[in-house]
């Protein structure tokens, strides 16, 4: 049995649209698997971003803990050693001033309580310089969690932009593929249809 012209050309039509629709939806799943990917991908960089960070801003609270603890012994061992001067410069004075006399010792007294403001001041400042430094460390480490989870999304929005264009252009070329075979159909249908005009006249 033979198939007639019209049925041939409506076989050809929806194979045509069939295969363009076929085509579309491949591109659909494509674009969606590298839109899921990008999203896995970005959330992994993001999850092991914030760990780095978690991690960093304990070490670098940790060492600030340990400058403190090392300024307060400093200070303490500074404070001790003062206290023992002292006590020593007041039994010398009890047993009469010895070589020293009262002036000479308060003066020594005095001096020593000064070197020792001094030296704490010394070590207050050193304690803050490194303090100040580790929270400047803990800030960059901040800006560098909130960079690379910007780069992650920054990543998510481009692959997402890049696979919907795939997906559109897919998408306009299985129209456009239909209404070309649509086109090529009519005009072969018309065609035959004068032929066979012709043939009858």
């Amino acid at each position: 049995m033979a198939i007639s012209t019209g049925a041939a050309l409506a076989i050809s039509a929806v194979t045509t649209a069939v295969g363009s629709f076929a085509s579309y939806k491949q591109a659909q799943n494509a674009a969606d698997m590298r839109k899921d990917a990008a999203r896995r991908e970005a959330n992994m960089a993001e999850e092991v971003a914030m760990d780095n960070f978690a991690r960093q801003q304990e070490e670098l609270t940790e060492r600030q803990e340990q400058v403190d603890e090392a300024s307060e012994e400093k200070k303490s061992d500074l404070a001790r050693k003062a206290d023992a001067e002292f006590a020593a410069l007041q039994a010398q004075m009890a047993s009469g001033g010895g070589v020293l006399g009262t002036t000479n010792a308060l003066r020594i007294a005095n001096e020593q309580r000064y070197l020792q403001g001094v030296d704490v001041g010394r070590i207050e400042r050193q304690r803050q310089r490194e303090i100040d430094a580790l929270q400047k460390d803990k800030e960059a480490v901040s800006q560098e969690t909130a960079n690379a989870i910007n780069r992650g999304n920054l990543q998510v929005a481009t692959t997402s932009a890049e696979a919907e264009m795939a997906e559109s252009n897919a998408r306009t070329s299985a129209m456009m593929d239909t209404l070309n075979s649509g086109v090529q159909i009519a005009t072969s249908y018309a065609k035959h249809q004068e032929r066979l005009e012709a043939a009858k006249g």
